[in-house]
């Protein structure tokens, strides 16, 4: 499995990515929205861990996008954003599931 990782922070990017890795996970791993557009178009994609806060833009931003595009792969997002209505609009926007 290939998982795009989608997270600006160093801390808990390094975290997953050795977690990920420990399991023969191969793994990409992005800091910014448009980085994170040019490689869901550069490789193939089995799995997203989406941020919602970056950078340079949002993670719902990206996450819309992608879906209107039709991409299939599953879409997690990973945030430590908590209230209710952004859990629900991140999945009612297309997102497989939402981890707090």
């Amino acid at each position: 499995m290939h998982v795009l990782l989608v997270e600006d922070d160093v801390d808990l990017g390094r975290a997953l990515l050795q977690g990920l890795k420990s399991e023969d996970i191969t793994c990409e791993w992005v800091r910014r929205a448009a980085a994170a557009l040019h490689a869901i178009e550069s490789k193939s994609v089995e799995c997203v861990l989406l941020d919602l806060s970056l950078p340079d833009g949002a993670g719902f931003e990206l996450l819309t996008r992608w879906r209107h595009a039709g991409m299939s792969a599953p879409i997690i997002i990973i945030t430590a954003r908590s209230a209710l209505e952004e859990r629900l609009a991140g999945l009612d926007g297309g997102a497989d599931d939402f981890l707090v």
